[in-house]
C-alpha cells in the first residue's frame, strides 16, 4: 500500500473519529458563508488560523463528511489531498479568509453536513492543529434562487394577482413562481398560472437580463427562442426586437424604453417605473407595459389588428 494511501486513511480515520490526540500548535477555525443553501448559492469555505509554534511546511486538508465519508476539497475525492500547501511562519496569522467557493446545483442530496478541517505538518504528517468543524444543510427545491433585475424580482413563491380584461371577457389570477433551477450563472425560473387558461411562463435570468423561454398556453408553445423582455440596465430609449407567435401568426417585435413614469393599479401607487413601449410592422400588435422598481409588471396593455387583446392591471403581489 502505498504512503500517498496510508495517510488517507490515517487522516480519514482522524477527522471523522477524532479520538487522538496531537500537540497542537496552530489554533484554526473554520466556517461557511450560509447555514443552509439552496440551488443556486455559493459554498464559501472560511478559515482563521494562529501558529504559536515554530514554523513549519503546513498543509490545509478539509473535507465534507456526508453520512461517514470524508470528501475532501477541492476535488470532492474520498482520497485525502491537501487544499492549500505552503509555509506557515511562526507567529503566523490568519484573519478570516475564504479558501474555496463552490457553486451548488439541483441535484445535491438534501441533508445535513459537517465541514471538517485540520493542519498537518507537510515534512513529517503530524497533525498540528485541532480538528475545527462547523455544519451546514442543503435544501432542494432552488428556493434560494433569487432573480437579478430589480424591476423584476423573482424566487420560488413570489406571486402576483392581476384583474384582465378584453375581448367582452374579464377576470382575475394569479401567477406563482413555482420553481427555480440554476446552470452556473443562468436561473430559470418556472411562473404559472392555474384556470380558464392555463399558462406557462419560463423566464431566464442572465445576470439580471430578462428573457422569455417559453410562453405555454393551454399547452401550446408560443416561443421559440429565448427572448430579451427587460434588460437589468435600461436607458431611456433603448430599444429591442422579440419573436413571438401570435394564434400560429409568427410576429416580430420591437420594444422600447419610453422613460419612466408614476402609475396607479388597485396594489398601490409606484414611482418611477419603466414604460416599455412594444409595436411591430404595419401596428399589427401594439402595446404597452410598466414595471415598478421591486414588484414587477405592475400595468399592461395591447392590442392587435386582427382582435383585442385587452388590458391588465396588479391586484395584489407577495414577495416573501
Amino acid at each position: 500500500m502505498s504512503r500517498f494511501r496510508l495517510l488517507a486513511i490515517f487522516f480519514a480515520a482522524v477527522l471523522l473519529l477524532a479520538q487522538v490526540v496531537f500537540a497542537q500548535h496552530v489554533d484554526l477555525t473554520i466556517d461557511t458563508n450560509q447555514d443552509v443553501y439552496h440551488a443556486g448559492d455559493t459554498l464559501e469555505v472560511h478559515a482563521s488560523l494562529e501558529n504559536v509554534g515554530d514554523g513549519f511546511n503546513a498543509q490545509l486538508y478539509v473535507g465534507i463528511d456526508y453520512g461517514g465519508v470524508l470528501l475532501f476539497l477541492p476535488d470532492l475525492s474520498t482520497d485525502a489531498a491537501p487544499l492549500i500547501s505552503a509555509y506557515c511562519p511562526a507567529g503566523f496569522s490568519l484573519p478570516d479568509v475564504v479558501v474555496f467557493s463552490l457553486p451548488l446545483s439541483e441535484g445535491i442530496p438534501e441533508a445535513d453536513y459537517v465541514l471538517k478541517a485540520a493542519i498537518l505538518s507537510a515534512d513529517t504528517y503530524s497533525v498540528e492543529s485541532q480538528i475545527a468543524q462547523c455544519t451546514f444543510s442543503f435544501e432542494a427545491g432552488g428556493v434560494g434562487i433569487v432573480g437579478r433585475n430589480d424591476y423584476l424580482p423573482l424566487a420560488v413563491g413570489y406571486s402576483w394577482t392581476y384583474f384582465a380584461e378584453g375581448d367582452g371577457d374579464s377576470g382575475q389570477g394569479t401567477a406563482v413562481v413555482e420553481n427555480a433551477q440554476a446552470d452556473g450563472d443562468v436561473y430559470v425560473f418556472h411562473v404559472f398560472q392555474q384556470g380558464d387558461t392555463d399558462v406557462e411562463l419560463i423566464l431566464v435570468d442572465d445576470g439580471g437580463d430578462i428573457y422569455v423561454r417559453d410562453v405555454i398556453i393551454n399547452g401550446d408553445s408560443s416561443c421559440s427562442d429565448d427572448q430579451l423582455i427587460l434588460p437589468a440596465e435600461l436607458d431611456e430609449g433603448d430599444s429591442w426586437t422579440v419573436q413571438f407567435t401570435a394564434d400560429g401568426i409568427p410576429i416580430m417585435a420591437t420594444v422600447t424604453a419610453e422613460g419612466k413614469e408614476d402609475v396607479s393599479v388597485p396594489a398601490g401607487d409606484f414611482e418611477d417605473c419603466w414604460h416599455l413601449q412594444v409595436g411591430t410592422l404595419f401596428d399589427i400588435v401594439t402595446g404597452d407595459l410598466w414595471f415598478a422598481r421591486d414588484v414587477g409588471l405592475v400595468k399592461g396593455s395591447f392590442s392587435a389588428s386582427f382582435y383585442g387583446l385587452g388590458d391588465l392591471e396588479l391586484l395584489d403581489y407577495e414577495l416573501d
